[in-house]
């Protein structure tokens, strides 16, 4: 994994832990489910259902806390557009989510509103909802 390096000042203590801020993990949580999407192995790439369910609990946590990817200008901008990369293929797959990804500033706004799977396989449409 490619993991930025964490200025002392940004890092959360939790009981005397150290926590790694909130936005960043959830760009290493979308960067382990892309490696789990592409592994070649099977064990492996069943992971990224894990990876997803946790960023639909951690987008959520960080929207209520406000917490946002202009906060966290120590990043480094390679780390965040290689996450916006990851982003765009991530959200073929959860559409529903790209209002939470535009709430924490990784996503631009759309002008279109989001795809929406209709139960027919693989077909997709659009909803003004």
């Amino acid at each position: 994994m490619n993991i930025p390096a964490v200025p002392t000042a940004s890092v959360l203590r939790i009981d005397e832990l150290p926590v790694m801020p909130l936005i960043p993990l959830i760009l290493l949580k979308l960067q382990a489910w892309e490696d789990h999407l592409l592994a070649s192995k099977f064990y492996l790439r069943v992971k990224h259902y894990t990876d997803a369910a946790d960023l639909a609990q951690l987008l959520p946590i960080a929207i209520r806390r406000g917490n946002s990817i202009r906060q966290e200008s120590w990043i480094p901008e390679t780390f965040v557009a290689a996450a916006r990369k990851r982003l765009e293929v991530y959200l073929v797959w959860y559409p529903t989510q790209a209002r939470q990804w535009e709430q924490i500033g990784l996503k631009k706004a759309s002008k279109h509103p989001p795809l929406r799977q209709s139960k027919k396989r693989n077909h997709h449409v659009r909803t003004l909802a």
